[in-house]
């Protein structure tokens, strides 16, 4: 079974993505040969590899309506600790700052840097072509795709877990030919703050 769907996915990978319906295909690909990578490994009694939760995550994203497992807890309470610095900076107080570890986790977040690390890495163990993760353009080609499949599909938590976000969702903004602009793609990540209602964003150019 699994040198099927390495045969697949070399065939795939070896295409220019051009439709959701690839995207999809090749992370699904992706997640079911991590499963059986657990699998193997939880029958000979070896510990689960953590090596690739964050792609695990983001192909659970792709074929799932909504997300709420421990992956997308974890990315909206990045999300939930920001607005709480922004509601404390509003509302004046005084000695605050920005957890600057949070902000690295939160920076490498909106630009999907442990999606693309972890891919290109899971690519190259299975002797698969990564011209995909590795390469600048076929990587925000890529993502375009991706944000557009996952759009509609929001993180979220229970409504008790956190204080100041439960929901976050991320889509294209803008896209502009390379040729045309100093960027080629633009996600905006959103959120709502519980506390008053309002939604804000954050915008990440490719």
């Amino acid at each position: 079974m699994k040198p099927d769907i390495i045969s697949k996915l070399a065939l795939e990978l070896g295409e220019v993505v051009h439709s959701e319906r690839q995207v999809v295909y090749i992370l699904a690909e992706i997640r079911k040969l991590l499963e059986l990578e657990s699998i193997a490994r939880d029958e000979i009694g070896e510990p689960p590899d953590n090596s690739y939760f964050s792609l695990k995550f983001y192909c659970d994203w792709a074929v799932h309506a909504r997300l709420t497992q421990s992956g997308a807890t974890r990315i909206v309470a990045r999300f939930d600790q920001y607005q709480d610095f922004m509601d404390r900076l509003h509302a004046g107080a005084a000695g605050i700052s920005l957890d600057a570890e949070l902000m690295t986790e939160l920076n490498d977040q909106l630009l999907l840097s442990k999606f693309r690390q972890q891919f290109d890495r899971y690519l190259q163990k299975q002797n698969l072509p990564n011209l995909l993760t590795s390469d600048d353009k076929a990587w925000v080609n890529f993502l375009r795709y991706y944000s557009c499949v996952i759009e509609d599909a929001p993180l979220t938590c229970n409504a008790n877990q956190l204080q100041h976000v439960d929901r976050v969702t991320v889509k294209v903004l803008d896209e502009q030919p390379s040729e045309s602009s100093s960027y080629r793609l633009a996600l905006k990540w959103a959120w709502a703050s519980k506390k008053t209602g309002i939604r804000h964003n954050i915008v990440r150019f490719f």
